[in-house]
């Protein structure tokens, strides 16, 4: 065996230079060249990484193919909040920031406000049902009415000031309400005002009414 160090001969078995004293490597053991070798790194797992860009890339094309919240939602859930007393699910309808305003203005919280709309939501559905024994409320969406650019950029600002919201769309939509009651039926039509912030509709809270009553 020859010492890497001084290049003298030494006997196989030995463990250090007879000549410099330098440590010999052994036949078992990591040789000199080995020993202070960097493992490569672990390769990353390409079907994890491939099933990841999958659900991302799926992920964008529904956005882009569903949006957000369409206006004719808003109009769905509105009127099924109403007519079910879910305050919750049409204070949903309406953009946090503003929401998050009007509890300040009234200093309540938004449980308690939330709380007021299912008490008047109570008052009326009482009201419909001491006048009739069966009913129920269907929805037609009538017509669809676009802002004018002054309109439009009016409200813009508005909700820009007001709230901080930045509005990007409005509409106005026609909705014809019926009450079938008992064997009778009773219509009439409703504005319904709505907005679109980021990808989704919401209800223009800020001017609307809650006129479903007969």
């Amino acid at each position: 065996m020859f010492c890497r160090s001084c290049g003298a001969q030494n006997k196989d078995d030995a463990t250090f230079c007879q000549s410099c004293g330098a440590p010999l490597s052994s036949g078992g053991g990591e040789s000199a060249g080995t020993a202070g070798a960097v493992r490569p790194a672990k390769k990353p797992n390409i079907v994890l990484i491939g099933a990841a860009a999958i659900v991302v890339a799926v992920a964008v094309l529904l956005f882009v193919l569903l949006g957000g919240r369409s206006e004719k939602d808003v109009v769905k859930k509105l009127v099924n909040g109403v007519t079910k007393g879910n305050a919750k699910s049409i204070v949903a309808l309406v953009p946090d920031k503003v929401i998050e305003e009007v509890c300040d203005m009234q200093d309540v919280t938004k449980k308690e406000l939330t709380e007021d709309l299912d008490d008047e939501l109570d008052d009326l559905l009482d009201d419909i049902n001491d006048m009739y024994d069966k009913w129920k409320v269907t929805y037609k969406i009538t017509d669809t009415d676009d802002y004018s650019n002054k309109e439009l950029k009016r409200l813009k600002e508005s909700y820009d000031d007001n709230y901080d919201v930045k509005v990007k769309d409005a509409k106005k939509l026609s909705v014809k309400l019926t009450l079938e009651a008992d064997g009778d039926k009773e219509k009439t039509t409703v504005t319904v005002p709505v907005i679109k912030v980021g990808g989704s509709w919401y209800l223009d809270f800020a001017n609307f009414d809650m006129p479903f009553y007969w």
